[in-house]
C-alpha cells in the first residue's frame, strides 16, 4: 500500500537517461524500474515507522519511538541481504559479478521476469546505506519527493562496491544454508509485521 502510494503521489520518478546510466554499471539483462527500488526503499522504512508506534506504551515518547524504529530497520537491513543474497544464490551469482568484467557469466545467469533487481537488489543497497540514502534525499525540498534522479544514480554509484556491503553480503550467505524452510522460500518484501 505504501509503496502504490508513492507512484500514486508522483514521489517517485520515471527517468530514461537515469535508466541508461544505470545499465552502465549493473549492465544485466533487466527491464527493470528502478523508482520501485525508491518506493520499496520508503515502504520499508515507514513500514517499521508504523510498527515502532504500534509497539509504543505512550504514544508520545518520541525516543522509544527512534530506538524502536532504528531496531526494526536494522532487522530489515539483515532481511534484505539475506533476500539479495538468496536470489542471487538461486541464480548462481554473486552481487560482484551484477557489474564486474564477466560478461557471458551474467548474460547466461541473471534472468528475471519480475522486478527482481529493483525490489531486492537495489533495495537492500539502499536500506543497508539508510542513514546516508536519507540523508540525500533530505537534500532537497522535500524528504519523500525525488526529483533529482542525477542524485539517485550518484548515490548508488558511489555505494556500489561499498566494502561493508560486500562483506555482509558475504556474510549472511554463509548464514544462508542454516535457515528454517520459511525463510528459504519466502519471497516477501519486509520481515516484520503485526500479526
Amino acid at each position: 500500500f505504501i509503496h502504490e502510494t508513492f507512484h500514486t503521489f508522483g514521489l517517485d520518478f520515471i527517468s530514461p537517461t537515469l535508466d541508461i546510466e544505470m545499465r552502465k554499471i549493473f549492465p544485466i539483462n533487466s527491464n527493470w524500474n528502478i523508482n520501485d527500488s525508491y518506493c520499496e526503499f520508503w515502504a520499508t522504512v515507514i513500514h517499521c515507522i508504523y510498527l515502532s508506534h504500534m509497539l509504543l506504551n505512550d504514544k508520545n515518547d518520541e525516543n522509544t519511538l527512534c530506538l524502536y524504529v532504528d531496531f526494526c530497520i536494522k532487522i530489515e537491513q539483515i532481511f534484505s541481504l539475506f533476500q539479495c543474497s538468496k536470489i542471487l544464490t538461486f541464480m548462481g551469482l554473486t552481487y560482484e559479478k551484477l557489474y564486474n568484467d564477466d560478461k557471458v557469466t551474467r548474460k547466461f545467469l541473471y534472468k528475471e521476469k519480475t522486478n527482481v533487481f529493483s525490489y531486492y537488489i537495489l533495495k537492500s543497497l539502499l536500506l543497508n546505506k539508510y542513514y546516508k540514502f536519507v540523508k540525500m534525499c533530505n537534500s532537497g525540498k522535500n524528504i519523500l519527493d525525488m526529483k533529482d534522479t542525477n542524485l539517485f544514480f550518484n548515490f548508488v554509484k558511489e555505494h556500489q562496491r561499498d566494502r561493508c556491503f560486500l562483506k555482509d553480503l558475504r556474510n549472511v550467505k554463509a548464514f544462508y544454508s542454516k535457515t528454517t524452510p520459511f525463510l528459504e522460500k519466502t519471497m516477501r518484501m519486509t520481515i516484520l509485521d503485526m500479526s
